[in-house]
C-alpha cells in the first residue's frame, strides 16, 4: 500500500510552480515500486520521490531513485517530505538535488526554472500526533529498533509500550504513511529500513528535553565514574540506566570517556548526592543525572556488563547531544550494535 501523503503530490507541486499539474500515469506506470509519482507541470515532467522524514538515509536513497527514473523519461527529479527542516535542506543542496514539502517549501532548479519557498510550518493532522517521536509516541520505535528483525501485531506494541490501543493506532498509522514502517499481508508490523526509522527519530529528538543536573564527581579514572554513581544510586533504591558515553563504553570499549551520562527515576536528595561525592557544577561537569520526560526508557533498560543501560539506539540518539568523543563512539556503537543501519 503506498504512502497516503502521495495522492497530495501533484496539488502541492501544481500551489508551489503556480500553474496546473496532473499525474502521468502512463510513465508511472513503468516505474511502479521505483518511484511514487510522475507529474507533468510547467511544460515539464518531474518524478518524485516521497520520504516519510527529512532523515539523510532516506534523501539519499530519495535523491538515486528520483535520478535514475528521471535520467531514462528525460526528467527532472524531485524529493518530497512531510517537512523539510534545515538539516534536510541542507543534505539536498550538498546531494544537488531538487526538492519541495507538504507545508509548501520549495527549492528547484531545472534549467531556467528556479522556485525559493521558505518559511511555511505544517499543519497539524487531525486524529493524529504531533510527532511519532512525541516522548510517549517514540516507544513504538523504541521497541521496533530493539528488534528490527521482529514482526509486530499493534497488540504486541500496545503490550509492549503500555499504551492504549488507539494511540498506538495514530502512531503507527502516521509511521506507516510516512513510509518508516511496514504492514505485511498478515497485517504485521515491521520496519524495513531501521536506518531510515532512526534518522526520522533522531530529527525530532532533544536531549535538552529531559531534566538535566549537571555536577562534577571526583575519582581517579573516568570508568571510575560508572561504578560510583551505579553503585550510589542502586544503594539509594533508585531506578538507572547509562546512557551516552558510559553506555557507548560499556558496549564496546570503543573509547574512554569523561562525562558520564545516566537516567534516574528522580534527582536523587542531598544525602544520596553527597555520598555519590556529587558537586553541582555545570563548567567543568563531569556527570550528568537525568530524569527522563518518559519513563519507558529506564523501563526498556537492559544490563551491559552488570549495569543498567538504555537500548542501543536510546544511546545513540544521546551521544549526539554530548561532548568529548562523542561522534566517534556514536559511529562505532552504529557499527557494531546497529548493523542494520547505513554508516
Amino acid at each position: 500500500m503506498r504512502p497516503s501523503h502521495v495522492d497530495q503530490l501533484a496539488p502541492q507541486l501544481a500551489e508551489i510552480l503556480g500553474t496546473s499539474a496532473e499525474i502521468d500515469r502512463g510513465a508511472l506506470l513503468n516505474h511502479i515500486g521505483l518511484i511514487d509519482a510522475v507529474i507533468r507541470a510547467a511544460n515539464r515532467r518531474f518524478v518524485v520521490d516521497y520520504r516519510g522524514s527529512a532523515g539523510l538515509a532516506g534523501l539519499q536513497e530519495a535523491a538515486q531513485r528520483s535520478r535514475h527514473v528521471a535520467g531514462l523519461l528525460n526528467a527532472t527529479p524531485l524529493v518530497a517530505v512531510p517537512f523539510m527542516n534545515k538539516a534536510g535542506a541542507e543534505a539536498c543542496r550538498a546531494l544537488g538535488v531538487s526538492w519541495f514539502d507538504l507545508a509548501g517549501n520549495a527549492t528547484i532548479h531545472a534549467d531556467e526554472l528556479l522556485v525559493r519557498i521558505e518559511g511555511r510550518q505544517p499543519a497539524k493532522a487531525r486524529g493524529r500526533p504531533a510527532s511519532a517521536f512525541s516522548p510517549r509516541s517514540a516507544r513504538i520505535a523504541r521497541a521496533l529498533l530493539d528488534r528490527p528483525q521482529k514482526r509486530f501485531s499493534q497488540r504486541d506494541l500496545t503490550t509492549i509500550t503500555g499504551l492504549s490501543e488507539g494511540y498506538v493506532s495514530k502512531v503507527v498509522r502516521r509511521l506507516h504513511d510516512d513510509r518508516l514502517i511496514v504492514r505485511d499481508d498478515k497485517g504485521m508490523l515491521f520496519v524495513e529500513q531501521p536506518d531510515v526509522l532512526l534518522d526520522a527519530w533522531a530529527q525530532d529528538y532533544a536531549f535538552d528535553k529531559h531534566t538535566i543536573v549537571a555536577g562534577h564527581i571526583a575519582v581517579r579514572r573516568d570508568p571510575e565514574l560508572i561504578t560510583v554513581i551505579g553503585d550510589g544510586l542502586r544503594a539509594a533504591g533508585h531506578v538507572h540506566a547509562f546512557t551516552a558515553l558510559p553506555a557507548a563504553w560499556l558496549m564496546s570499549h570503543h573509547a574512554d570517556f569523561r562525562m558520564a551520562s545516566v537516567y534516574v527515576d528522580a534527582i536523587p536528595d542531598e544525602d544520596v548526592l553527597a555520598k555519590l561525592r556529587f558537586r553541582a557544577e555545570p563548567r567543568g561537569a563531569n556527570a550528568w543525572l537525568v530524569v527522563p520526560n518518559d519513563v519507558d526508557i529506564l523501563q526498556s533498560r537492559r544490563i551491559v556488563e552488570q549495569h543498567p543501560c538504555v537500548t542501543a539506539a536510546q544511546v545513540w540518539l544521546d551521544l549526539r547531544a554530548n561532548p568529548e568523543r562523542a561522534a566517534e563512539a556514536a559511529a562505532e556503537l552504529r557499527l557494531r550494535h546497529m548493523p542494520w543501519t547505513a554508516s
